[in-house]
């Protein structure tokens, strides 16, 4: 099996064993429908089990996995990376946006996906065509429809977002 790394833990979260985690901006959408977290222990990724989640803010959740019961165990795992095996994943999160061409609503092909940055909050697509270049957050609100087979986004954007 592949793993991802969808998250890591911060910080303890009271006394009773949960846990701060950030997760990765690909997966902050995706986060809270997981019901196990994989840790790497010497090289074997070890299930645990999500006993309870929510959502602190924007890309930060409050983690209690089965197992860890004091805030001394979730502090000995601050900074540690958690994985998801990667058939559980939504397949367009996985997947490396570079090469797809965008077509944004009421204007056509805006042009190619040249980069994509992780930012804390979110993804941003660098589009490139000819003459120009735009950053634009790759939200769930502004998408319409990814076609991995055809490698082509379809956005629907704000008035104006274009313009920056």
């Amino acid at each position: 099996m592949k793993y991802s790394k969808v998250g890591v833990i911060i910080k303890p979260h009271g006394l009773q064993g949960a846990a701060v985690c950030l997760a990765e901006p690909a997966f902050s959408e995706v986060f809270s429908s997981f019901k196990f977290l994989f840790i790497n222990h010497d090289g074997s990724y070890v299930p645990y089990r999500i006993a309870e989640l929510s959502t602190l803010n924007a890309g930060k959740f409050k983690l209690h996995l089965d197992g860890l019961k004091t805030k001394e165990e979730v502090e000995e795992m601050r900074g540690v990376d958690l994985f998801q095996d990667d058939t559980l994943l939504p397949k367009h999160v996985s997947i490396d946006f570079v090469g797809y061409t965008v077509m944004v609503e009421d204007l056509g092909e805006l042009g190619n996906v040249s980069d994509v940055i992780e930012q804390p909050t979110q993804l941003l697509l660098e589009v490139s065509n000819e003459h120009r270049s735009w950053l634009i957050p790759l939200v769930p609100e502004y998408i319409l429809s990814i076609n991995d087979k055809k490698a082509f986004i379809h956005l629907e954007l704000p008035e104006g977002l274009l313009d920056l």
